[in-house]
């Protein structure tokens, strides 16, 4: 990753899954979108909420102020932040985050590659597995690779990568 960082200036987005069950299902993905924020844990709300704005500004330059809005949204709730998806259906609120970050990644991956990686994701939450799926899903057109690592039955570490660009 860090390789793909330095020589194709790769955006990485890195977080690791927690073997003792996180609150927050998104922990992994939001661990990796606060590492590419430069927002650590503890980051003020409306200072969490300003750099996710300008986050999604980058990543989605041509669409509306609403669709921004609503992309930072899904952010702030992946965050576990305050945000206008607390109240609604919890299924709901799944789907508008898993789109949420699905765009973001469509729109950086547009203007450079993103490698995402996710470290033990055998403790990881379906929400994060399935959002995994709809990533290499919906980003087979660009240059996007996703790394997983996780330990196998006989406890032996396995990395999976996936690239879903098609080759040049």
């Amino acid at each position: 990753a860090s390789r793909a960082e330095h020589e194709a200036d790769a955006l990485v987005l890195e977080g690791a899954c927690v073997p003792y069950g996180e609150a927050n299902v998104w922990w992994p993905v939001a661990d990796a979108i606060r590492s590419a924020l430069g927002a650590p844990v503890g980051t003020p709300s409306a200072t969490l909420r300003t750099h996710c704005r300008a986050w999604v500004e980058l990543a989605l330059p041509a669409a509306g102020e609403q669709q921004r809005e609503l992309v930072t949204e899904g952010l702030l709730h992946l965050l576990g932040e305050h945000s206008t998806l607390a109240g609604i259906d919890p299924g709901r609120a799944r789907e508008e985050v898993s789109r949420s970050v699905v765009s973001v990644v469509e729109g950086l991956a547009s203007q450079r590659p993103v490698v995402v990686v996710l470290s033990d994701v055998h403790w990881a939450d379906d929400a994060v597995l399935s959002l995994g799926a709809t990533l290499m899903e919906r980003c087979a057109h660009l240059p996007v690779v996703i790394l997983a690592t996780l330990l196998t039955t006989d406890g032996q570490d396995l990395a999976v990568t996936v690239t879903t660009a098609p080759p040049a």
